[in-house]
């Protein structure tokens, strides 16, 4: 019996993890369930515009160049994004071949959240990015669900909270990705103003697209309310977790001093882009009304 006990355990060591039934703490359930709703998955797609031409491209038949994925969350002071929301191009690789000749266009921009079936339903969600933390973190306006938004958490010193990623299968199948969330218990020390924290992205559960931090804070009559501590950011093949807020005052985004995300390049000679598939899309010089009026918005 005992054979047959160690034999099904270790079959069990060799399945992925997706194939298992991963249970869950009683601290892990209570976190996931209060921020349920305060994360939502960026879809920002992008457009490339020939700096001698005009001409727009997008790439492999479609009408953006690149789809890239990130975290944002929804907060008290606004849409709380990372550069990777505002400035997708910089981390993609393609782009880099190319960032001579073109100009990068910011051409969609969806949000959604991650739902019970571990799936998200995107919609397009326009953003206007009002400020920028010191230490690279953005607040932005979006019209986003406005249920289950997180505070803010400014106060220095040791923090006893929960690291919550959002992992994803097949990134790059759009709507049939499946996702997946994960919490850990884990004590930092955020005794400097904006705060880098190196930490590992979890082992096995498909692709990490980001996550974050929050701590629970007690008020009164029992009541326990979780704010943002930290957004996790990848930096280059590390992960962080950034801390935007603490040691800084911050105040609730007005839509007065927002603006949309904008590129500025200059002109050089062209470069071999054949490998790459561009798909023209239409000429930025000569078109009018709203096509050219949302380029020149979102020209970044």
């Amino acid at each position: 019996m005992k054979r047959t006990v160690t034999f099904l355990l270790a079959m069990m060591a060799l399945l992925p993890l997706s194939a298992q039934k991963i249970v869950k703490s009683t601290g892990q359930k209570i976190t996931e369930s209060a921020i349920q709703g305060s994360s939502v998955v960026v879809r920002q797609s992008y457009q490339i515009k020939n700096k001698k031409t005009g001409v727009i491209y997008g790439r492999n038949g479609r009408d953006e160049f690149a789809k890239i994925y990130s975290i944002g969350v929804k907060t008290d002071a606004g849409l709380v994004l990372i550069e990777k929301a505002i400035k997708p191009w910089l981390y993609d690789t393609d782009f880099k071949k190319v960032e001579d000749d073109y100009d990068p266009l910011i051409f969609l921009t969806e949000v959604g959240e991650v739902d019970a079936d571990a799936k998200v339903s995107y919609s397009t969600c326009p953003i206007s990015i009002g400020r920028q933390q010191p230490n690279g973190a953005w607040v932005a306006n979006a019209s986003v669900n406005s249920s289950n938004i997180l505070g803010i958490d400014t106060e220095l010193g040791q923090k006893d909270g929960w690291l919550v990623w959002y992992t994803a299968d097949n990134i790059n199948s759009n709507d049939s990705t499946a996702w997946s969330v994960q919490s850990v218990s884990r004590k930092i020390d955020a005794n400097e103003e904006g705060s880098d924290i190196d930490i590992e992205a979890p082992v096995g559960a498909g692709t990490p697209v980001g996550g974050i931090y929050v701590c629970p804070f007690y008020e009164g009559n029992g009541r326990v309310v979780y704010k943002l501590t930290g957004i996790v950011i990848q930096i280059d093949n590390k992960w962080v977790l950034r801390t935007p807020f603490v040691g800084y005052s911050y105040e609730k985004l007005s839509s007065e001093n927002a603006e949309s995300p904008k590129a500025e390049g200059e002109d050089s000679a062209d470069q071999n882009t054949d490998s790459l598939d561009l798909t023209p899309i239409r000429d930025g010089s000569k078109k009018a009304g709203s096509s050219k009026k949302r380029s020149r918005k979102s020209k970044k």
